[in-house]
């Protein structure tokens, strides 16, 4: 039994969801539709063939984007990691760059040590250790320029000649042993 005239209009409080746009279907005002990715409401009635588009007759409820491939969204460089800072760039050339920065430039954490006994040449020393080692460096040249005498084995310059530098002034062989002291 069909409904009475005037009562189909009972269901349409709000919006209706017809569901994926065709183009063979009318449309009314209230009527929400998928299209290309994003969810549209006609304004109007009597849209049949009215593909959605921003306007007098569609209107954007929540806005998608059809795109499946990085390639095809376009994305702002905030940043400035492409180009200037604000460049309008694809989605996919942001994440290649960014993979390359983070594969190519960036070091892994598993191969920071914090150790100043590290051998493996495929660590970094970590900023601290760094800082660590850079103490005790100027701490020794600072011990070093205090010391007034200093015993060397197996010394290639010969006994009695002076030393030009900021500390030796003289070596002192000592016969018997073949140690030779820096005065």
């Amino acid at each position: 039994m069909a409904a009475p005239e005037g009562y189909t209009e009972l269901g349409r409080i709000g919006f209706v969801d017809k569901g994926n746009y065709a183009s063979g279907t009318t449309y009314r005002t209230g009527d929400v539709v998928y299209y290309n990715g994003s969810t549209w409401v006609a304004l109007k009635d009597n849209l049949r063939g009215v593909t959605p588009a921003p306007g007098a007759n569609w209107k954007y409820m929540a806005r998608g984007f059809a795109a499946e491939a990085l390639s095809a969204i376009t994305a702002v460089d905030t940043s400035g990691v492409l180009r200037e800072a604000g460049a309008s760039v694809t989605s996919q050339e942001l994440i290649d760059a960014i993979a390359d920065k983070v594969m190519t430039k960036l070091i892994e954490k598993s191969k920071i040590v914090n150790n100043l006994l590290a051998t493996d040449a495929t660590t970094v020393l970590s900023g601290p250790m760094g800082k660590s080692l850079d103490d005790k460096i100027t701490q020794l040249n600072s011990d070093l320029a205090s010391i007034t005498g200093l015993i060397v084995k197996d010394i290639t310059l010969n006994p009695g000649y002076a030393i030009y530098g900021t500390w030796a002034t003289r070596i002192i062989k000592d016969k018997s042993s073949g140690i030779c002291v820096i005065n």
